[in-house]
């Protein structure tokens, strides 16, 4: 049985050649996707590259190099390991989310009660009742007045991936 993934690790530790990695990304991409999918707080793509990022990081570490069947292995608990602790994570972020107010008092605690305010925030309350919940909360914090560094650090984010889906929620000027 050859063993292609060994050799390609032992390649990238020595001469760290970018195709060595990216064959190595290739052998775990079925891992990396089934991991994600299960991350719902974090967009995929999100949830791939710090999958990946966990395979980076398991690389550099790793001291020994017996068997195939072990570099398997190590990188599946690698992985593994990266997404409990994203899961842990999201829990905590869950539970801070459901503490703070409802975005539908916000709304109605900030309007005159005209006909026109009313449609508004009626269609308001829609749009915000079909996004997903990342989505929602950033949109109700940026309408409150929160900066995107603000933003970042409550929800435990980047200011990168706030701007990216700011971009995305607010119509250009």
């Amino acid at each position: 049985m050859e063993q292609v993934l060994l050799k390609h690790v032992k390649h990238y530790l020595t001469y760290g050649d970018q195709q060595d990695f990216n064959a190595i990304l290739k052998y775990f991409q079925p891992l990396i996707r089934k991991y994600a999918k299960k991350l719902y707080y974090l967009e995929f793509e999100d949830s791939t590259q710090e999958l990946s990022m966990a395979i980076y990081e398991a690389l550099q570490k790793m001291t020994y190099l017996t068997t195939e069947f072990a570099c398997i292995s190590y990188f599946q608990k690698a992985v593994y390991h990266r997404f409990c602790k994203l899961y842990a994570h999201s829990a905590q972020e869950q539970k801070k989310l459901e503490n703070q107010v409802p975005y539908e008092e916000l709304i109605t605690a900030s309007f005159d009660s005209s006909i026109s305010d009313r449609l508004f925030i009626l269609e308001l309350k829609e749009e915000l009742h079909s996004m997903c919940e990342i989505k929602r909360t950033i949109l109700i914090l940026l309408l409150s007045g929160y900066t995107d560094k603000d933003i970042g650090r409550k929800l435990n984010c980047s200011r990168q991936y706030i701007n990216r889906i700011k971009k995305s929620l607010l119509p250009e000027k």
